[in-house]
């Protein structure tokens, strides 16, 4: 069936024999291409589904990937922070006593 067509290859008559001719000359052989042009065409959407797929897959992985690290990275900081100025607090303490 065409684009912006609602009916295709009518046949008004009396004769049986006459349509089903007229069925296989027009509507048959249209038939048998659209119905190959179908197949190709969900073969083309499963293929561009797979690589949607895909796509979200990787993309969900590097967005997880990213976010830990920079959790593990502001964890890191912090403690090196932390331990930093327990540190200089022992430091102060023992320069104070020394004094």
């Amino acid at each position: 069936m065409q684009n912006g067509i609602l009916f295709d290859n009518i046949y008004v008559g009396h004769s049986e024999e006459d349509a089903k001719a007229f069925a296989d000359e027009t509507w048959a052989l249209k038939h048998k291409i659209e119905k190959e042009l179908e197949g190709h065409q969900s073969e083309k959407s499963e293929t561009v589904s797979n690589i949607f797929d895909i796509f979200i897959h990787l993309f969900t992985f590097f967005f997880f990937l990213f976010l830990f690290s920079n959790i593990y990275m502001f964890i890191t900081f912090s403690l090196i922070s932390h331990y930093n100025d327990q540190l200089n607090m022992k430091k102060i303490k023992i320069n104070k006593k020394s004094l």
